[in-house]
């Protein structure tokens, strides 16, 4: 049995397992980040943060010595087609939200997402699909605390084992060895 937290959905939200793990998601995030400052008031702040979600296999390893502190990084996707994914390179509002590398302030801000969620979520403001994403609130949120300079590293190729990482429900072969 898993301890879930049951959340206070808005009346404007669908009261689905979709927007409950989206909720959770983003709660789960602003924990981590107050843990994080408790530690940073007392041994100083971090040059760089990483969260990330803890379903990813790392098949490559990530080079951290070419992240620059003043950007905000997450992952590129890749689609069935080959073609780089969302914003900006289909327009698309929405960015992976796998993993993201920044400097402490910026992470700190960025894990507030959850404070905002009721908001966001309101009909006409940001874009969705079922109800409710984590990319688009992603692209949303950042562009709400005007942190535009964005960087991309690693590849995930979209529902597939392959790329610098993969989610394990992915793997075809993690049981086998």
């Amino acid at each position: 049995d898993r301890m879930q937290i049951k959340m206070c959905l808005p009346d404007h939200l669908p009261d689905t397992s979709r927007v409950h793990n989206t909720y959770s998601r983003w709660y789960s995030t602003l924990e981590v980040s107050k843990l994080i400052q408790e530690h940073e008031s007392v041994y100083g702040k971090y040059d760089l943060i990483m969260i990330t979600r803890l379903d990813l296999v790392w098949q490559k390893p990530l080079i951290f010595s070419f992240i620059q502190p003043y950007k905000f990084y997450t992952s590129n996707i890749i689609d069935g087609d080959a073609k780089l994914w969302g914003w900006p390179w289909t327009k698309l509002p929405e960015l992976a939200d796998h993993f993201f590398i920044s400097n402490s302030d910026y992470m700190h801000r960025f894990s507030e997402m959850f404070m905002n969620l009721d908001e966001y979520t309101k009909p006409g403001r940001c874009t969705s699909w079922n109800s409710i994403s984590s990319h688009m609130l992603t692209y949303w949120h950042l562009s709400e605390l005007d942190i535009t300079d964005i960087g991309f590293v690693m590849y995930w190729y979209k529902n597939t084992d392959i790329g610098d990482y993969a989610f394990i429900r992915h793997l075809t072969n993690i049981f086998e060895q």
